[in-house]
């Protein structure tokens, strides 16, 4: 298991809470986009 699934686990369990950086977030949401996994809507 890889430290990042160990740490989103405890996040998940309540025992930290996760700081998501704009740079992290905005690439998440770029790869879902691509993935075909989430769209937003522009306006």
């Amino acid at each position: 298991m890889y430290l990042r699934d160990i740490l989103l686990r405890c996040a998940r369990a309540g025992c930290y809470l996760p700081y998501w950086s704009q740079e992290i977030l905005d690439g998440a949401t770029r790869n879902l986009e691509l993935q075909g996994r989430c769209q937003l809507r522009k306006q």
